[in-house]
This record gives C-alpha cells, sequence and structure tokens, in this order.
C-alpha cells in the first residue's frame, strides 16, 4: 500500500484502558481518509465493548465536525475547493462510523486480514511483547511509551522489527512539538556552539489514588518506575536533543511518598560521550508551583556560546523555548533562525500518528526512528543498577550485563 492508495489503513486497537480513552480515541478518529480503527482487543469484553461504542461515537462526531467546517467554509470563506475537502472526510466519516469488531482473543485479532498495523495500549511491561507478536504475525506496530522496561525487551522488539520490515515507533509524541524540534536543531547543528552541561527534569504530583486507579501501577513487575515511565517524555525528549551517547550514570532514588513498590523519586548523573555533564530530577511528589497548577517537564542546555530552556506545554501542545547569550546579537540571531521552523499540521499526538500511518504509506521516516527510544530504556537501566550497586556505571550496557534483561527481586 502507497500514500496513493484509496483504501485507508485498517488499525487494531490493542488495550482499552484509560491511555486509549484518553489519547488514542481522539487523535486515531481525526484522518479516516488515511486511517481507520476496525478492530479493538482487550482482555476485559466489557471494556472492549465500551470501547467499540465510543470510536463509533468518535467517528460520528467527527463527520459532524467535518461537515460543519464545510458549511462554515461554504459562507464564510467562499472557498469551494476547500469546501468540498471537508465534506468528502464527512463522508469517510460516517463510513468509518460502524462498530469496530471486538476481540478478547490477541491472535484471532492478529489474525484478522484487514488489518494493517496495531496501537498497543497497554501496561508497559507488555509493550515491548505484544508489538513483537504484531510484528512477527505482519502488522505495523504504534506502541505507547516506553517502548520497553528492559533491554532485552527492547532489542527483541527491535529484533523483531528488522525480520518483519514492518514499521515500528514508540510513543513520544513531544519530538514533534515545534519549541522541541527548534531545540534539537539549536543543539545538533551547533548553534549553542560546544555543549557543557544539560538538565531534564519530570516533577510530577501524584496521588496515591492515582496509584491504586490499576492494579498494575507502583508495581515492580510493570517497571512502573518514575525513570521508566513518569519521567519518559522528558529524558527522552532530553537525550534525543543532546544527540550524544551517554557513558555513565550514577544515580539515587527511593520511594518517597507513596506506598508503592516503586521508586517515586529519582537525581541522577550523567556523562557523555562528548564530555557534557548531565543532570536529571524525576519524581511524582513534586507539588504543583505554576498558577494551572500542572507538572513541569523541562529540558535546559547549556552550550558555550548561548544557552536554551525548553518547558512541555500540554495545554498549548508546544516546547516553550527560551534561548540566551551573553552576545545580544548572536541570541537575536538564533531566534529567528529557530523561528524558521514549522509548525505541527495538527496536536502533537496527532500529528505522530499521522507520521507513523504516513511512515507505512510509504512517506518519510518518523522523528522517532525506533533505536532512538531505546536510549531511555537503557539510562533507565543503568539508573537500576547504579542504585542496585551504590556506584557509578558504564555504558552500554550489553547482553550478559546483570540489568541488560530482567532482575529477580527487583523486577518481580
Amino acid at each position: 500500500m502507497t500514500m496513493g492508495d484509496s483504501a485507508p489503513l485498517g488499525i487494531g486497537l490493542i488495550g482499552c484502558g484509560s491511555v486509549a480513552t484518553n489519547m488514542h480515541l481522539n487523535g486515531w478518529t481525526r484522518f479516516p481518509e488515511k486511517a481507520r480503527l476496525l478492530a479493538v482487543f482487550d482482555v476485559s469484553g466489557e471494556r472492549a465493548r465500551r470501547m467499540a461504542q465510543m470510536v463509533q461515537d468518535a467517528y460520528a462526531a467527527r463527520a459532524f465536525e467535518f461537515s460543519h467546517r464545510a458549511v462554515r467554509i461554504a459562507y464564510g470563506q467562499r472557498d469551494a475547493q476547500k469546501e468540498e475537502a471537508f465534506m468528502r472526510r464527512a463522508a469517510v466519516a460516517r463510513v468509518a462510523a460502524e462498530a469496530p469488531e471486538v476481540y478478547t482473543d490477541l491472535d484471532r485479532l492478529l489474525a484478522d486480514p484487514r488489518i494493517d498495523a496495531v496501537i498497543v495500549a497497554t501496561p508497559h511491561h507488555l509493550h515491548a511483547p505484544i508489538s513483537a507478536r504484531a510484528l512477527a504475525a505482519g502488522k505495523h506496530a504504534f506502541s505507547e511509551g516506553p517502548m520497553a522496561i528492559n533491554l532485552e525487551q527492547a532489542d527483541a522488539v527491535l529484533d523483531a522489527q528488522r525480520a518483519s520490515g514492518k514499521v515500528y515507533t514508540a510513543q513520544y509524541y513531544s519530538r514533534y512539538f515545534r519549541g522541541a524540534r527548534q531545540a534539537y536543531r539549536l543543539a545538533t547543528e551547533g548553534k549553542l556552539g560546544t555543549i557543557l552541561m544539560a538538565r531534564g527534569d519530570a516533577l510530577w504530583y501524584r496521588t496515591q489514588e492515582y496509584y491504586e486507579r490499576d492494579p498494575w501501577r507502583g508495581t515492580r513487575a510493570a517497571g512502573d518506575r518514575v525513570f521508566i515511565h513518569h519521567g519518559r517524555y522528558a529524558m527522552d525528549l532530553y537525550l534525543w536533543v543532546m544527540n550524544d551517547e551517554v557513558e555513565e550514570v550514577y544515580a539515587h532514588a527511593a520511594t518517597k511518598t507513596h506506598r508503592i513498590e516503586v521508586e517515586d523519586n529519582a537525581a541522577v548523573q550523567l556523562r557523555f560521550r562528548s564530555g557534557a555533564y548531565g543532570q536529571m530530577l524525576l519524581s511524582t511528589s513534586a507539588h504543583p508551583t505554576g498558577p494551572l497548577r500542572e507538572d513541569v517537564e523541562r529540558i535546559e542546555i547549556l552550550g558555550e556560546r548561548a544557552s536554551l530552556v525548553g518547558v512541555l506545554n500540554y495545554t498549548t501542545e508546544d516546547c516553550d523555548i527560551a534561548i540566551g547569550s551573553r552576545d545580544a546579537d548572536y541570541a537575536d540571531e538564533l531566534r529567528r533562525w529557530a523561528d524558521r521552523e514549522p509548525p505541527m499540521p495538527a496536536d502533537g499526538a496527532t500529528t505522530h500518528y499521522e507520521a507513523f500511518v504516513d511512515a507505512v504509506l510509504g512517506g518519510p521516516p518518523m522523528l522517532t526512528e525506533p533505536a532512538s527510544t531505546r536510549k531511555q530504556v537503557e539510562v533507565a537501566r543503568a539508573i537500576s543498577r547504579s542504585l542496585a550497586e551504590k556506584r557509578p556505571v558504564g555504558l552500554p550496557l550489553r547482553p550478559g550485563d546483570p540489568y541488560y534483561g530482567p532482575v529477580a527481586g527487583y523486577d518481580a
């Protein structure tokens, strides 16, 4: 299938919990002319049936939305071409507003010939194993993040992707934020000069009730640690923008404010191959300080010529960046240069989902090339080993390393 084909990509949703309801349902139903949710799977038949109804309702809502926009264009802009395009999209959405197939047997969904690709929206420890099964079954796979909870899982899914030739990625949609792309280019194209130090923070606040909402939350078996799950966006963005190999990790972490099996606060020191020093602060105990009472996720890159700060803003779906230099003219030059970065066509999650579909249909590769998302998993496992051994740990971690795969008494 190519981008020129008229038949939309058939999508199967695996996992019908909160992340599927709160994120995937909204994003994946926005481009029914390219991809369509045809099947849902969950171990709970009740949850799967409820999701099937929600999918049907979402496509019906899209049909109304597209029709309404066509009418507004007809009476406002009077652009016949745009009006016709939205009417076509409305017609496609109405066709898509049929109840998807409900599965409680994963093998049956993976055998469904209508399904070209799957979304893996399960608890963390199942992301990589289910993605690998889907790839082996000949399906493309879009996984929720983190891609895996240890390197054995991560490399198994990467091997499955290479063997299948299918498209695979993990969900780190903040890379698509315009400010994130600006930060990446400023750092990687040498605009900041030699990078001296860098910091990444994920300061969240989560209640005890949050951890008790589902039985897997806060457990060792699910890998629900602050440096695997909650800090993953800031960690991924930090490592992506740095675009440098981590050579050493030294970590302190503990469970400080929750009744859970895993760490909820971590402070991590990093040394990069380039010689740059790094730091990460990760927490689910951090009380909000801003007026919107939101979690804080930020990166700070200190360069020889200039520095930048980027703060993830999920209200505006962007990364708010600030650029500074003692040379005011150079700082202004960098801001003008960064302003040439194009905006996102939609919110960050939808942009990432559509980029995945475009890649499947022969379009450009995604910003979340799968080997690059492995870095967060490797750093997380190095943190785990550093905590256990109370010393700095060198990278890379290879097969045979005690924390490459699961560790008895630590992971379960």
